[in-house]
């Protein structure tokens, strides 16, 4: 009975009392994707995964078609579905994928007029057909779709060049699961503090649309820039729509119809001028319907986004109350970039963002994820690839014009610029296992941002913390190949486990001849 009670004891810490380490497969590459893509990801009913690509956002790169890969719900191999998306003239950069029971919608901002196609696929991607209704104006820009009850599907986009005259986010709505779309509905109102932000291109574009898949409610999120006459006036004035934001707005509304929409300013910083979102400003609805916000921190003004690090705020579903902003990722030098946000259980959230090291004269940018809890940030870099090399201001599109450009002058403006992908990818499979996607750039395809190889990867959580806290309990965690570091709070973290482990099973010897010598 000693025996037994002292083992117990001592072999307390060699348990696992630690925490698992954040952990992901080795990044796999999607075979025909591009390089410095803005790659998104979808997972169905039943489990599978899908991953998007689209072209090269510098468009300096052969012309690449719109790619769909599919993976298995337990996490095999990427292969292409073989399908081709329909309607699609010049491949964009900009294109989304979303699931809708195991009905695919996907979506292309093709490049011709900057007008939107839309397919849907009963097939897993095999075969594809066009959706009908939409307008395909010119001039649509950062497209998002998202999925609510039954066959609802919704499309948010902005009006990207035409906003010096008038600017919108505008909805379309399909019932029928992706097949047919209805006309376009403004979110905001002449006369509301959200539509004077908007106005005179001040806009960054259109962040995130989700829609709770319970109650069908809808969530928009953009970014703007503040002065005393809204959006116009500001100095210094940024023509179309790649601005640093200094506001971000949360609109919400119950069906998507005309004049339901309410809006609510969750971030707020136009008052002291500072940056409250690089180009965009990601969101996501966790279990209970709340919706999470975050957004990158740079300590600078305009145009320098060295330095920026992530904040977190969440309101409840009717956007009546925001959080304290909680910074997860300090403010520090060289800084992040291009965050992307998931949500799971209440408290748990999860990251994918671009992180830098600075070698020399050069800054390059790596791929980091991270769970978030209320007590805890875990981290870990997913591959010894950079995804691109400069400065945050380069890549960001703010060094193209430094001293801004008169509005309407194309010449050195952000639009025209060179710089990194806005968007990059995150999703939450049927096992609450974080999948991420993001793009790397070779120095073939673009001298100025280019580090390393035109390709897109994806991995997929093997261990650690997750966002839903039900599948949160640690696991054997085998450590794969192609990661580089991965940091957690604990024992673990500290080294102390090892020695720990020691103690006990020395205490354990002890004992054991403690109780022979009493025999």
């Amino acid at each position: 009975m000693v025996v037994v009670a002292l083992l117990a004891v001592a072999l307390g810490p060699l348990a696992g009392a630690a925490p698992a380490r954040l952990a992901f497969s080795a990044p796999q590459r999607l075979a025909g994707a591009a390089g410095g893509t803005e790659p998104q990801l979808a997972v169905a009913s039943d489990g599978t995964r899908y991953a998007i690509s689209g072209a090269n956002t510098t468009s300096s790169s052969s012309p690449s078609a719109i790619n769909v890969f599919r993976s298995s719900a337990s996490g095999g191999r990427w292969t292409p579905t073989g399908g081709t998306l329909a309607g699609v003239r010049v491949a964009g950069p900009d294109v989304a994928v979303v699931a809708s029971g195991n009905r695919l919608i996907a979506l292309e901002e093709d490049s011709a007029a900057l007008s939107l196609v839309v397919n849907w696929s009963d097939d897993g991607g095999r075969h594809w057909t066009a959706s009908t209704g939409l307008q395909q104006l010119a001039d649509q820009d950062r497209p998002w779709l998202a999925v609510g009850p039954g066959s609802v599907v919704t499309l948010l986009f902005h009006n990207g060049f035409s906003s010096n005259a008038t600017h919108n986010m505008y909805v379309e709505t399909s019932r029928d699961r992706g097949a047919s779309f209805g006309a376009p509905v403004p979110i905001t109102l002449p006369g509301s503090a959200a539509w004077a932000d908007l106005q005179c291109a001040d806009s960054g574009g259109a962040s995130a649309l989700l829609q709770n898949r319970r109650t069908g409610r809808l969530y928009a999120v953009w970014g703007s820039r503040h002065g005393p006459a809204g959006g116009c006036g500001v100095n210094p004035p940024t023509p179309f729509t790649l601005v640093p934001a200094t506001r971000v707005w949360v609109a919400t509304s119950a069906t998507g119809a005309l004049g339901t929409w309410t809006t609510s300013l969750a971030v707020d910083d136009s008052a002291h001028g500072n940056v409250v979102g690089m180009q965009l400003s990601p969101a996501a609805l966790d279990s209970a319907g709340n919706v999470w916000l975050a957004w990158t921190t740079p300590p600078h003004g305009f145009p320098d986004d060295s330095g920026a690090g992530i904040s977190l705020s969440h309101a409840d579903p009717m956007l009546q109350h925001w959080s304290t902003p909680r910074a997860v990722v300090t403010p520090h030098q060289p800084g992040v970039l291009l965050a992307q946000l998931v949500a799971g259980d209440p408290g748990r959230v999860g990251l994918l963002y671009l992180t830098g090291r600075t070698g020399g004269a050069t800054t390059r940018w790596y791929p980091r994820a991270a769970v978030v809890t209320n007590t805890s940030v875990s981290t870990i870099d997913l591959s010894s690839l950079p995804s691109y090399q400069g400065t945050a201001t380069a890549l960001e599109g703010s060094g193209c014009d430094p001293s801004t450009s008169p509005v309407g002058v194309i010449s050195n403006n952000p639009v025209t610029c060179v710089r990194a992908a806005d968007v990059i990818g995150i999703a939450v499979d049927k096992s609450c296992r974080m999948v991420v996607s993001w793009p790397t750039l070779s120095p073939a395809s673009s001298p100025v941002l280019g580090a390393s190889s035109d390709a897109t990867w994806v991995a997929t959580q093997t261990g650690g913390p997750r966002v839903c806290a039900a599948a949160a309990a640690p696991a054997k965690v085998v450590r794969p190949v192609g990661q580089v570091r991965s940091t957690g709070r604990g024992l673990a973290s500290t080294g102390l486990d090892p020695w720990l482990g020691l103690l006990g099973l020395g205490l354990l010897v002890v004992a054991v001849r403690t109780v022979v010598g009493l025999r």
